[in-house]
């Protein structure tokens, strides 16, 4: 899996990083950050208008309608890593870009996956509203981590802040990690829980702020996903999840004595599968396998998800806890509960050039253009992040026992820690550097017959 992945991916990446690191030094480099909002090169920027400049200057001012009353209300809907380029009418607004990213790779030398430039990620994006109505389509030009070549595809209404209904091909996380773009987050790939418990499918969904601070997402799916490394998941899920901010809840404004108490946050997610019929793959940040399994072929499991955080100004700190089961799955002489998939992940980020960390609806937004406090006066303009991540998987020992998993290329339990530090200069482009320690039980073909491994990569993203 990895060499293909590696092979599809290789060729582009040395040429449009090379292009990257000068154009980000360049042009992209010297951009006011603070005030780009919504950054639009004077040659990518389309509004038409039948109006003069006058009117045109003032419907930029006025409001868009229910529920997107602002462009940042448009951002937190849609998010805005990737729409760039605007088009909009008196009848709504369409926006077209894409996000790309570009690793340079440098594993452990006993590490049987090959170092090299990887072109990891290529993502066309369209967004629509008209009125409450939006609709988003999110294509893969790499092709190996999707169905058919589409991330997303949905359309949607929005009844108020209360009420959200989308119906199509979406993200169902069941917590902040898995629900943010991997754009937002101050790593390189993502820890062991949101690889077991989020997938992309075709359902339904309806979510809402129920009071400020308390918000609720309830989904439902026909079982024609797939996980984050491309595998097909086809169990039917039904899935809620929801998240707090007590202080806030409870009234504590952003000028009272405890208001640094108001970044506090809870959630809590539950899904239950429908059907067994699906494997279990999970990988190290940096794409060494660490689990993976043919089809369980169960009659059914669930997954609980529970998280703490903290984000309030440039910190962020966060811990979440997964647990899953499948039921039922065959074994020899009978079924048995594979009851025991666990994960878990430790999360601290600061923002060393001192602008907020943003945690909103249950995923985290970087809010790249919030006044810099300079913490660190001495670095460059720009966002400057950085991270430690500890996860741990601990799988169950049956699906050893019974031979879904063998010992090479799996382990039982394994542990990650990474450590990040990503710049971006601006809302267009973002360069980062990680290295991710392994320690696995068990001494695994995929490390080189070891069970330690220090990998490290270099990271080159584009959005426009």
């Amino acid at each position: 899996m990895g060499r293909a992945r590696s092979a599809r991916r290789g060729w582009a990446g040395a040429v449009l990083w090379g292009l990257g690191c000068a154009w980000g030094g360049g042009t992209i480099g010297r951009e006011a950050q603070a005030q780009e909002e919504l950054p639009r090169s004077p040659e990518a920027e389309l509004v038409r208008s039948t109006e003069d400049a006058q009117e045109a200057r003032a419907e930029e001012r006025a409001t868009l309608g229910p529920p997107w009353s602002s462009e940042n209300e448009f951002e937190e809907l849609f998010g805005k890593e990737i729409p760039k380029i605007g088009v909009r009418e008196t009848w709504g607004d369409v926006r077209a870009g894409f996000y790309s990213a570009i690793d340079l790779l440098l594993y452990d030398p006993r590490n049987e996956r090959s170092s090299g430039l990887r072109f990891t990620d290529l993502r066309p994006t369209t967004e629509l509203r008209v009125g409450n109505f939006a609709a988003r389509l999110e294509l893969d030009l790499i092709g190996v981590d999707t169905r058919n070549n589409v991330y997303e595809a949905w359309g949607g209404v929005d009844i108020d802040s209360w009420l959200r209904l989308r119906a199509g091909q979406m993200r169902f996380s069941m917590g902040s990690e898995g629900a943010t773009h991997e754009s937002e987050l101050p790593f390189v790939g993502y820890s062991f829980v949101p690889h077991l418990s989020t997938r992309y499918d075709v359902g339904l969904r309806a979510d809402g702020e129920l009071a400020d601070g308390l918000w609720l997402s309830a989904w439902g799916t026909l079982g024609y996903g797939f996980g984050l490394e491309g595998q097909k998941l086809s169990s039917p899920q039904l899935g809620i999840r929801g998240t707090v901010q007590p202080f806030e809840l409870f009234g504590v404004g952003p000028d009272d004595g405890a208001s640094f108490l108001r970044g506090v946050f809870f959630g809590l997610g539950f899904s239950q599968l429908l059907d067994g019929d699906d494997p279990l793959v999970a990988v190290s940040p940096l794409q060494s396998v660490m689990l993976v399994t043919p089809k369980l072929d169960g009659r059914g499991g669930s997954w609980r998800n529970i998280e703490v955080g903290y984000a309030l100004g440039p910190l962020q700190v966060m811990f979440e806890d997964s647990m899953g089961s499948y039921d039922d799955v065959p074994i020899a002489g009978g079924r048995t509960n594979m009851d025991q998939l666990s994960s878990m992940a430790w999360t601290v980020a600061l923002n060393l050039s001192g602008e907020a960390r943003g945690w909103r609806h249950g995923a985290w937004d970087s809010r790249i253009g919030t006044e810099r406090t300079e913490l660190f006066s001495f670095l460059p303009d720009g966002l400057w992040t950085l991270a430690l991540r500890h996860s741990n998987g601990d799988f169950d020992r049956t699906l050893f026992d019974e031979g879904y998993a063998t010992y090479d290329p799996s382990t039982q339990e394994v542990r990650t820690f990474s450590l990040a530090l990503f710049w971006s200069p601006s809302n267009r482009v973002r360069f980062g550097a990680q290295w991710t320690k392994i320690i696995a039980d068990n001494e695994l073909t995929t490390l080189g017959g070891t069970s330690r491994d220090d990998s490290f990569a270099l990271r080159l993203e584009f959005r426009f």
